[in-house]
């Protein structure tokens, strides 16, 4: 199991390698566990997310290259230059396991380079490379020019785009040329360090058959093909099937999230891209569910193709009133390109086309729902920072005040949330004003909770226990780096098996329960440092004064009141006090290693 370390410093380049403290390893899993951790234990309070003094994480999991159900996944944390707290982002790749056959579990960058640079971590340490020729590129040809240089068949590219340059708040990195991480902006980041690439090159190592010990894996494989024996479009589609079932149920944001459904979404639903901009669809080992749609862009280079995600078609097509495949795929194409996040993009131009639309600002006939030739040109603006540009490439936050707007916004701790209206659902709204990082959760597995939780007979709106459990899968899920498609088909117990299978180490489903709400409590902890409070865990009025206007969720809003109830419950549960300060004590019995209160 990879138990280093790897800490680069900009500034002096130079690095070290570290042995993880096992006791650490085995306590916060990876992933979100261990980025928390070393986000609080080593950037001090207040710190300005774009100081050389901020931290720049990758980190790998415990399991990282021992499930063949499970893809190749690895999460960016830091200090989010967008709220100003905890910022988070997984995505698939090569970057991974080439860690983790370097023997690294994850990697910590600070400092600020005088000059434009890119870092390979290869077996011979850390290069430090003049990136002065690559800087200005989009990311695709920073990815080809990388490729062409390092002349290797098996690079993890981590690289940035003109949004991330400019430190466009939202600004996100794209993985191996077609891959996004795209939420908070951990570009922005990597911007501000003069860092244009980070690239991780490692031999292939094959890995054991996994047969004999893959017994939890096999059972998630007979769970998915279950489900497509008895129709589930998850498990044929992935997230895409999100946009028939979203919209079916009412949930879809349309027009900046004055509606919820658009009665077009046929137009673009998963069967739609597949007969008209689908490449190839991608997975992962074993895993039947080919989850990743690899799409051309119609306005990119020859060969140009990058994966479409949910979140890309509702922020174009639902927000921005988009209704043509190509047209979304074209816009996805400029986010891949110019490296900024689709969702927090489709949000601000959306915020732009409405206020354009009721004269808040010099009015500009272009830019309209559906408008291609205005959002693609806005777009550019803002992720260069130019002409009307200028006001939206901060967040929504920053705009509003800039354009001395006094209204409601659409977002939690400064994130917009992810391409589900919380108006139409019941478990989604808490679990969004408690997250750490505001307006980002995995809509798959939230959704799908969401469908099997209503049937069940006599279950309690809003029941804080079921929320408080689903909290804890997310947590493990991006602590391990497991698949978040996969994350419909497993349970804790299932989890606790998978550990066991895989490292011979027995999680029990209790211990699991409380190691994932110690990171919650670390997270809420680093979360009161920077000032938040309970206020902010509140959602955006919008949800609680204006019902939904169409589908079938009609007339529905959050109820405030029980809102608040559940909130000061769910405070109770996790041991925290009025204000949601964590004051339940966790520690680790050296002697058993059983944890305890």
């Amino acid at each position: 199991m990879a138990n280093k370390i790897l800490f680069i410093d900009l500034t002096r380049k130079n690095y070290s390698k570290v042995i993880l403290d096992k006791k650490l390893t085995f306590e916060y899993l990876g992933g979100l566990g261990l980025g928390s951790y070393y986000l609080y234990e080593y950037i001090t309070p207040s710190v300005n997310p774009f100081s050389p003094q901020a931290l720049f994480t990758l980190f790998t999991s415990i399991l990282e290259g021992k499930l063949t159900c499970s893809g190749r996944r690895c999460g960016v944390f830091f200090k989010s230059p967008l709220t100003g707290v905890i910022g988070e982002t997984y995505f698939n790749g090569l970057t991974s396991i080439n860690l983790k056959n370097l023997g690294y579990i994850g990697v910590v960058i600070q400092g600020y380079a005088d000059k434009p640079l890119w870092l390979l971590i290869n077996e011979n340490g850390v290069n430090f490379n003049n990136a002065e020729e690559l800087w200005g590129l989009d990311a695709s040809t920073t990815f080809i020019e990388i490729n062409r240089e390092i002349k290797s068949k098996n690079l993890g590219v981590l690289s940035i785009g003109p949004a991330g340059e400019n430190l466009v708040r939202y600004a996100s990195i794209i993985v191996d040329g077609k891959y996004m991480a795209p939420r908070c902006g951990g570009g922005a980041v990597m911007g501000s360090k003069n860092l244009k690439a980070i690239v991780v090159d490692a031999a292939i190592i094959e890995e054991e058959e996994h047969d004999n010990a893959g017994n939890a894996s096999k059972k998630v494989i007979e769970r998915i093909r279950s489900a497509q024996a008895e129709g589930d479009q998850f498990a044929f589609t992935g997230d895409l099937a999100l946009i028939d079932a979203a919209n079916e149920k009412g949930v879809f944001p349309t027009r900046y999230w004055r509606y919820d459904v658009t009665e077009e979404y046929l137009k673009f639903n998963a069967s739609r891209i597949a007969s008209t901009v689908l490449e190839e669809r991608e997975g992962c080992g074993s895993c039947p569910v080919k989850c990743r749609f690899i799409c051309r862009d119609p306005h990119g280079r020859s060969g140009e193709k990058y994966h479409l995600t949910y979140e890309a078609v509702n922020a174009f097509a639902g927000l921005c009133g988009l209704t043509g495949v190509e047209d979304i795929a074209i816009m996805n194409g400029l986010c891949y390109r110019l490296g900024v996040d689709p969702a927090s993009l489709g949000n601000m131009i959306g915020f732009a086309i409405e206020l354009s639309s009721r004269r808040k600002f010099k009015k500009d006939e272009s830019i309209i729902y559906g408008g291609l030739e205005g959002i693609l040109r806005l777009s550019e603006q803002i992720c260069y920072r130019g002409e009307f540009g200028f006001y939206f490439s901060d967040g929504l936050r920053i705009a509003a005040r800039k354009l001395n707007y006094k209204g409601p916004l659409i977002e939690i701790k400064g994130l917009e949330p992810i391409g589900l209206d919380p108006r139409g659902l019941q478990l989604y709204s808490l679990l969004l004003g408690v997250s750490e990082s505001g307006g980002s959760h995995g809509s798959v597995s939230l959704f799908s909770e969401e469908l099997d939780y209503v049937k069940v007979k006599n279950h309690r709106v809003n029941d804080v226990s079921k929320i408080i459990e689903l909290n804890n899968k997310i947590c493990l899920i991006n602590s391990l780096l497991l698949c978040d498609i996969l994350s419909r088909y497993i349970d804790i117990s299932l989890i606790s098996e998978l550990i066991s299978d895989s490292l011979n180490v027995q999680y029990s489903k209790a211990t699991l329960k409380i190691l994932s709400e110690r990171i919650t409590s670390l997270n809420r902890s680093f979360l009161l440092r920077e000032g938040l409070r309970k206020r902010d865990d509140l959602l955006p009025e919008t949800f609680y004064e204006q019902p939904l206007q169409t589908g079938a969720s009609k007339g529905r809003v959050i109820d405030f009141d029980m809102y608040i109830k559940n909130l000061e419950e769910y405070y109770y549960r996790m041991g925290f006090d009025k204000e949601g300060s964590p004051v339940k004590n966790f520690y680790m019995n050296e002697k058993d290693g059983a944890y305890y209160f």
